[in-house]
């Protein structure tokens, strides 16, 4: 189980398909898989 801490940035990740969560740039709405850019869409603050 991972431990989630506050004021951390992560990626979450599908292990089995090695995307990454995406947020779409073209309507900041959608969530799809997506390979790993590092861009800030991909990534979450808890």
């Amino acid at each position: 189980m991972a431990c989630i801490q506050d004021q951390h940035t992560y990626t979450p990740t599908n292990c089995k398909g090695g995307t990454v969560l995406d947020l779409s740039g073209a309507d900041n709405r959608s969530i799809t898989g997506f390979h790993a850019h590092g861009g800030p869409n991909q990534s979450v603050m808890h």
